[in-house]
């Protein structure tokens, strides 16, 4: 949806979007993203009043705590205004509701949404340097321009690695994440972690877990999160019942943390259990080949292009980041052929060259955090007591994809 304002904006008045998903499953799917400086910087970058939009649907809150599991032992605490590369603002926002925000801000006169649409097959039309587009429903389209905005398992991306030589294979982290919203009655702010409340990480020895609120502060709602080793505890039961499992298979103390209550606040309809993944396209950082070979010119953004960890909160801000910066490389609606491989092949070098170091930390980050063994706990829980800075937490963070898509000559 935001590369499809993206390309409103630039000057496309022929977008068709087709998601597989029904409408109320986007606007209501899903748990929440964390949105940091560098998201909000892309959605100014999308206009039509776009931030503002998701600044109502989001919470606020600039502290961060770093803690033990036992009654949320803190062990290094700070404020985003402390990091280097400010002003930092960050927001939890339900998914559903940034993709509404997204959605509201779509020209029909420009962008064709077509939810409930599964596309099932991509491939190039070399006589007329087209792609061509088949639904599972058998209906067929003719593209100048195909980009996969379709996630991990991504139809698209399998078509641009066919065309392109790559694998688009993902690495197994192997570690799993169960991510809920916890709703709490009016007015209860226990702990300080519900409305206003701040940036929790809570690590245990192999279990880690998570909060921040999300949404508007009158519905005093909690985003969490437990991640633990994939293959600990066994698959398809009841995901809150695991939650809580894997947490006290680790340790009682769990039991005295928030994250315990939260889990117990949490509708099972609100739950996802999903395992980790990622892919390194060191490839892409000193090639401006990729892209456009095959005769197709396709384009991937979001975790099509570069699935990462979420120890960095960076996967939904750098496909914000992609939706813009796509926009701005690719010459005008009416361009095909070599023009736009050539520009799509410079736009996967330039997005690779942030986001492969960001895929690479966001892993190294998880393998330390929620690090069983027991000398590597003592000394992260040392460090973080007695020797963190809080300066460069963020400056990935600090990114501002406009100054990029200006110096593209976009239109950002």
């Amino acid at each position: 949806m935001a590369t499809a304002v993206a390309l409103q904006r630039a000057g496309w008045t022929n977008v068709l979007l087709l998601e597989r998903r029904t409408k109320e499953e986007c606007m209501q799917g899903g748990t929440a993203l964390g949105l940091w400086t560098n998201a909000f910087r892309a959605l100014d970058a999308l206009g039509g009043g776009v931030t503002a939009a998701v600044r109502e649907r989001s919470s606020r809150t600039t502290a961060v705590e770093i803690c033990r599991e036992k009654n949320d032992r803190v062990l290094t605490s700070f404020d985003l205004t402390s990091c280097v590369g400010g002003p930092h603002e960050f927001g939890g926002v339900l998914r559903g509701e940034l993709v509404g925000a997204l959605y509201d801000a779509v020209d029909a006169g420009c962008v064709d949404v077509r939810f409930g649409t599964a596309v099932a097959s991509v491939r190039g039309v070399e006589k007329t340097a087209t792609v061509a587009v088949t639904t599972d429903a058998g209906e067929a389209f003719a593209a100048n321009v195909v980009v996969g905005a379709d996630g991990v398992n991504s139809v698209v991306a399998r078509a641009y690695g066919a065309a392109n030589d790559k694998d688009m294979s993902t690495n197994d982290a192997g570690q799993v994440a169960i991510r809920g919203i916890a709703a709490f009655p009016p007015g209860d702010d226990a702990g300080a972690t519900v409305a206003g409340g701040p940036i929790r990480q809570v690590l245990g020895a192999g279990v880690r877990a998570g909060m921040y609120p999300v949404g508007p502060a009158e519905r005093n709602e909690l985003y969490w999160y437990v991640c633990y080793p994939s293959g600990s505890t066994r698959e398809g039961s009841d995901v809150l019942e695991e939650a809580r499992r894997v947490l006290l298979e680790s340790n009682e103390d769990w039991r005295t943390s928030r994250i315990f209550d939260a889990i117990g606040r949490t509708d099972p309809s609100r739950v996802s259990r999903n395992r980790l993944a990622d892919r390194w396209d060191v490839d892409a950082l000193f090639s401006r080949s990729s892209g456009g070979s095959g005769g197709m010119s396709i384009a991937l953004t979001g975790d099509a292009l570069h699935p990462m960890t979420p120890n960095l909160g960076q996967g939904g801000c750098c496909a914000l980041e992609d939706a813009v910066l796509l926009a701005a490389y690719l010459p005008g609606p009416e361009a095909k052929g070599a023009a736009v491989q050539q520009a799509i092949a410079a736009y996967t070098a330039k997005r690779a060259r942030r986001c492969v170091k960001l895929t690479v930390r966001a892993r190294a980050m998880g393998e330390i955090l929620q690090s069983g063994v027991g000398a590597v706990v003592l000394a992260r829980d040392l460090f973080l007591e007695r020797g963190f800075r809080a300066g460069g937490f963020l400056d990935h963070a600090a990114y501002d994809v406009r100054k990029d898509a200006r110096g593209e000559g976009g239109s950002v």
